[in-house]
């Protein structure tokens, strides 16, 4: 979920954000921006759920209530689990690509997210891609710039 989760081992997710930083992330270092981190890569369906709250609850908030009013987002945020739907697609409609828990790559362990200096965002999408098309059998190709600051790419 963040650069700190990954550096405390607590827990099996903890294990495989290390993992994958340090296969993934450290073994294209010299090809990364100077900066560049991973945030996150294995994460189970609650975490995913966790994200998409804190989405909801926090960091797109203001958002999320101008475009679809305080009365939608209020009826939502009294039962989140049984609006989880409806609070994905507000999510979604302010901008931000995620998953629906229980259907991320990141829970069948394919996908990383990098982080870094919003400066280098643009730079890190162009060498993933282009580290994908030279190695098809190892990354799928799907890169995403995230409005939260994270480059989003997949494994095959």
């Amino acid at each position: 979920e963040t650069k700190a989760s990954c550096k405390i081992l607590q827990s099996r997710e903890d294990f495989l954000c290390r993992v994958a930083d340090v296969f993934y992330c450290r073994v294209n270092n010299p090809l990364l921006p100077k900066g560049s981190y991973c945030t996150s890569g294995y994460r189970s369906a609650e975490s995913q759920r966790r994200i998409l709250q804190r989405f909801y609850t926090s960091k797109y908030k203001s958002a999320i209530i101008a475009k679809y009013g305080q009365t939608k987002y209020d009826s939502a945020l009294s039962d989140m689990l049984a609006h989880e739907d409806e609070i994905l697609t507000m999510v979604r409609g302010v901008g931000q690509a995620i998953a629906k828990p229980g259907s991320s790559a990141h829970q069948r362990g394919k996908a990383i997210d990098l982080g870094g200096p919003a400066t280098i965002d643009n730079q890190q999408v162009k060498i993933i891609k282009l580290v994908a098309r030279a190695n098809p059998s190892l990354l799928s190709g799907k890169v995403i710039k995230e409005r939260n600051g994270c480059v989003h790419f997949e494994l095959v």
